[in-house]
């Protein structure tokens, strides 16, 4: 009785809801960071782990990060790593009160997306993302893996959460704007791609204020640019400093271009068109269907690598154990959903639902958050920061069958 009463008072207030899904969510962190710590090489369960920790523990005794490094990396701004070195200073080298710190921001990350999801489709699939966002394995990993995906998957939410409320307000200030620069700042700090986030977002803008004064668009451009400055600045101008600094970075981003992190190597051959556009030019010319062939095949692989593949664990608690019909079957299910609330969402901007505005976000999150990862490198764990949202659609889908089932059945 006292467990079917608690159950009905969760279902009925929504403030209950939350904060019972919530502890839910971290819950199932912690256990599962107590089950990754049962395993000897539990520093490796991230695949940046190791370095990410060395460099961390080396920021919070004082040290520099090692040139080697850097000389490898110089495009990365390290911002998670700052981060991780804080935590360090703060509680000492503790790999288990660093992840019950990302499983506690993971949490908060499921109360953002209800937020997000409650705005623009209401309270069932707001509740049914939430959950599903809570239990979702890959965050689940996220969480208990030294690595910027934590971080990145709230900081993602925390921008979107923060654009849809000053969508609400009549007259915004310039202040929250400059704020949601900052939270961009942090999220390109963390994952330099979330710039391709920040370039949609001032393109979506004026659009967005399509209904209001075309100043007010450029305001909130301003101040959000602005925002981001004061944030990236200092990490990003010393990568450009110099010419030394400017010519290294370029070539990095060739190495990226080519693939030559990839072990597959699946553009060898081609001429970086960032140090060296001409070449790659005439390349492109001379051999059209080397250079077009070998990117095509190379993006379909990311798409792949990103999309449909899942490397961690061999069981979680929605699709069980990894390889079986009902693994596949379900998936099936689950990509049918999401696209599904893709085409109702197209449906509702067509029609031009009052929410249009925060939907083409959510869709501009996702393929921003894609496209670098297509071009560059890829790989599942860059998934995770719109995994949230994939899930949204998803619940949105399911919530939409449910309901076109139910209605001819109310009127029989």
């Amino acid at each position: 009785m006292l467990v079917r009463t608690c159950l009905r008072a969760v279902h009925r207030d929504e403030r209950l809801f939350v904060a019972a899904v919530f502890l839910l969510a971290l819950g199932l962190r912690l256990l599962y960071l107590q089950r990754i710590l049962s395993d000897p090489g539990f520093l490796e369960t991230g695949a940046d782990g190791p370095v990410y920790d060395e460099l961390a523990w080396s920021l919070a005794q004082g040290r520099d990060i090692r040139a080697s490094f850097t000389d490898r990396f110089p495009l990365l701004l390290l911002g998670y790593v700052w981060w991780v070195s804080v935590v360090y200073r703060i509680v000492g080298h503790s790999y288990f009160l660093l992840c019950a710190t990302q499983a506690l921001i993971g949490s908060v990350a499921c109360v953002l997306l209800y937020g997000v999801a409650r705005r623009l489709f209401g309270i069932l699939v707001a509740r049914l993302a939430m959950v599903f966002t809570a239990i979702s394995f890959p965050l689940l990993f996220a969480a208990a893996a030294i690595g910027h995906q934590a971080i990145d998957v709230c900081l993602t939410l925390f921008v979107i959460w923060l654009t849809l409320r000053a969508l609400d307000l009549e007259r915004p200030s310039l202040w929250h704007w400059a704020g949601i620069g900052l939270a961009l700042g942090a999220a390109i700090a963390v994952r330099e791609t979330v710039v391709f986030l920040l370039a949609f977002i001032v393109a979506w803008l004026p659009w967005a204020f399509a209904q209001r004064r075309w100043r007010a668009a450029g305001g909130a451009i301003a101040a959000t640019l602005l925002g981001v400055a004061v944030m990236v600045g200092p990490l990003a101008v010393p990568k450009v400093a110099t010419s030394e600094n400017r010519t290294a970075l370029r070539a990095h981003l060739d190495r990226l271009y080519r693939g030559e992190f990839d072990i597959n190597l699946l553009r060898t051959g081609l001429v970086g068109p960032v140090a060296d556009p001409i070449r790659a030019g005439r390349q492109l010319f001379a051999d059209p269907l080397l250079v077009i062939g070998t990117l095509v095949r190379a993006y379909a692989r990311n798409l792949g690598l990103q999309f449909f593949t899942q490397p961690y664990g061999g069981f979680d608690l929605v699709f069980l154990l990894k390889g079986t019909e009902y693994f596949y079957g379900l998936w099936f299910y689950v990509y049918a959903a999401t696209v599904g609330g893709a085409v109702l969402a197209w449906r509702r901007i067509r029609a031009g639902d009052p929410s249009s505005a925060g939907l083409v976000l959510v869709a501009g999150v996702i393929a921003a958050r894609t496209l670098p990862h297509l071009v560059l490198e890829s790989n599942a764990r860059h998934r995770a920061p719109i995994e949230p949202f994939l899930i949204l659609l998803a619940a949105s889908g399911v919530v939409g069958l449910v309901v076109t089932a139910w209605r001819p059945a109310a009127r029989v």
